[in-house]
C-alpha cells in the first residue's frame, strides 16, 4: 500500500508536518510552523553547526546561546532552561508558609473558645 498524496497546483507540503497546506500560506494550520517559499528553500541550504540553532521567529542562523536573534530582535524561547532555585531559600519559603498555617489556626482556635 502506497502512502503517496497529491497536491494540488496552487497547494504545498509543510515542512514540517508533511501536511499538504495552500502554497500561499505562511504558517501551517496543522503544527503552526512558519513555512516559506520553495524558492528560499533551494537558495538557503538550511544546515547548522553544532553550537547554531535557528531563529524561530525569522529563520536565521544565529549561536545556541543566543537569547535574542540579532536579526529581527525576537527573544529566543528555550524549552530546556530550567529555573534554578537556591534550595536554602526554598526550604526557608516552606518552614514560612507551614509556620503562618500553624499560627492561623493556633489564633483561630484560641478565637473560637
Amino acid at each position: 500500500m502506497s502512502d503517496v498524496r497529491n497536491k494540488g497546483t496552487d497547494e504545498k507540503f509543510c515542512f514540517c508536518c508533511g501536511e499538504i497546506i495552500k502554497l500561499a500560506a505562511e504558517i501551517c494550520p496543522k503544527c503552526g510552523a512558519r513555512v516559506t517559499r520553495l524558492e528560499e528553500l533551494i537558495n538557503d541550504v538550511r544546515s547548522k553547526g553544532s553550537n547554531e540553532k535557528f531563529c524561530f521567529s525569522c529563520g536565521e542562523r544565529i549561536k545556541l546561546e543566543a537569547e535574542i536573534c540579532p536579526k529581527c530582535g525576537v527573544r529566543q524561547i528555550t524549552y530546556f532552561e530550567t529555573p534554578t532555585s537556591d534550595s536554602s531559600s526554598l526550604i526557608f519559603w516552606t518552614i514560612f508558609i507551614i509556620a503562618d498555617i500553624i499560627i492561623f489556626f493556633l489564633i483561630f482556635y484560641s478565637l473560637s473558645q
